[in-house]
């Protein structure tokens, strides 16, 4: 990937390299701004020495599923478990959790006009977060802290199915 650039118009390839010590293989994007609320989904791939390794992580906004509930209430019907941990975001409007679905870390934020972004690996066996769960974690606010101010005006940007950089990903198991 080359330096600064810009992934799914939400974070710098460098930084992001940087943070997972790992290169980004490449990464997927799709936007729907011509409805009532706009959407935008990310996956990003790193580039592992075994095609049989997949760490991605994955990065969405959509309109909240439940926005009656705390998002606390919520996210149990998601969790692997019922611990579902509140996350203090300073500075930041709206509330965030953390959970584990699937045995990956989940982080939600939910913003005070009712979207959603939802943040975690994807990947069954990622490598990332089974070597250093406190860095996963780490890893995953960093990209929240990066992503919510930004991810109104850039999921209104537009509309386009999935487009991948480079143009096709690698023939590789990604979950």
């Amino acid at each position: 990937m080359p330096d600064r650039t810009s992934v799914c118009d939400l974070l710098d390839s460098t930084d992001l390299e940087q943070r997972t010590g790992l290169q980004i293989a490449w990464y997927s994007l799709s936007r729907e701004s011509g409805t009532d609320f706009p959407r935008q989904s990310c996956q990003i791939d790193f580039a592992q020495p075994d095609d049989d390794i997949a760490d991605t992580i994955m990065i969405s906004y959509a309109v909240a599923s439940h926005p009656e509930r705390s998002l606390v209430e919520d996210r149990r019907s998601y969790a692997a478990s019922s611990k579902v941990d509140s996350i203090a975001m300073d500075g930041l409007p709206g509330e965030a959790v953390s959970y584990v679905e699937a045995e990956n870390e989940k982080i939600v934020w939910r913003s005070p006009v009712g979207g959603e972004v939802t943040i975690g690996f994807i990947s069954n066996d990622s490598t990332l977060a089974a070597k250093d769960p406190e860095g996963a974690h780490e890893l995953l606010l960093h990209i929240l802290e990066e992503v919510v101010p930004i991810i109104d005006e850039v999921a209104a940007g537009p509309q386009h199915p999935v487009i991948y950089f480079p143009a096709s990903p690698p023939a590789r198991r990604t979950s």
